[in-house]
């Protein structure tokens, strides 16, 4: 071959490489385009499965009364979660209408919850089975909760953003209420016979959660909640609103979640409630 063919050849296979990386970036977009909310959230499901750890921070406001007499509270904490060995630790931080502020730092570790109270300078850790209230582990589980409501929600996709560099799916959804009733129940350690899944419907006015999915891993990076309540007893109406914001960082890194000595003397949560019980 002359030099004019090997010209060509190298012309020719330059030619090629760029349009093959063209076509190829072009059909990754299209392909990222395409995606529909229900195969999100297929893969997003799929992807939960092999998470072994994570790290999480969560921002909640919380304001509930009546329109002249509301009362606020805003809550701050992180924490960490060992999913395979079902641990958890979370420090975290309340205000009350910026009128008194508690600090709290839990522990899940062999089925039961640790907590320490820091009110007005009085330290207590104070422990509590899992088995004297009726709630697993699930109820800790903070990424296991977003992916019940997932699981059994409605999904609509929404335009992508990028958190923590992230270039992210944004997914909506609209909860199955009885999974949102049960949550809810497991969340307050309440059995679901309390309240009918029915009720639960009529008091909330409005919900709505948000879910920001890495496009590289399918994990759930960022979720956000809003829940409004109105319940109405003797002609008094009472709402609530809820705003939380929960961030994902840190998946399957190595986690080592260890109990503080001073936590092993705990007093029992039934020892406490004993105590103040009237006679």
């Amino acid at each position: 071959m002359n030099g004019k063919g090997k010209g060509n050849m190298k012309s020719f296979l330059i030619v090629g490489v760029v349009v093959l990386t063209v076509v190829t970036a072009l059909a990754v977009c299209i392909s990222s385009e395409n995606v529909s909310a229900m195969e999100i959230k297929m893969y997003t499901l799929q992807s939960s499965i092999g998470i072994n750890s994570y790290e999480f921070s969560i921002d909640m406001i919380m304001t509930t009364g009546t329109d002249s007499s509301p009362v606020s509270m805003s809550t701050t904490a992180n924490g960490a979660v060992d999913v395979v060995n079902h641990r958890f630790v979370m420090e975290m931080s309340s205000e009350f209408s910026t009128l008194m502020e508690m600090d709290f730092l839990y522990y899940i570790v062999d089925d039961a919850i640790f907590m320490k109270m820091d009110y007005l300078g009085s330290e207590q850790w104070i422990k509590m089975d899992f088995s004297e209230f009726n709630v697993s582990w699930d109820s800790y589980d903070q990424m296991q909760m977003q992916v019940d409501l997932l699981e059994y929600g409605e999904v609509e996709r929404l335009n992508d953003e990028i958190i923590n560099n992230e270039d992210c799916y944004v997914l909506k959804i609209l909860p199955d209420v009885d999974k949102l009733y049960e949550i809810m129940m497991n969340q307050q350690g309440l059995s679901t016979g309390v309240l009918q899944g029915s009720y639960l419907s009529d008091i909330i006015k409005d919900f709505s959660i948000k879910l920001w999915i890495s496009k590289e891993t399918n994990f759930i990076m960022k979720a956000y909640e809003y829940v409004a309540m109105e319940m109405t007893m003797h002609e008094y109406t009472t709402s609530m609103t809820t705003e939380i914001t929960i961030q994902f960082t840190n998946y399957n890194t190595a986690i080592s979640i260890e109990l503080p000595e001073d936590a092993e003397n705990a007093t029992s949560y039934l020892d406490i409630f004993s105590t103040i019980s009237p006679a």
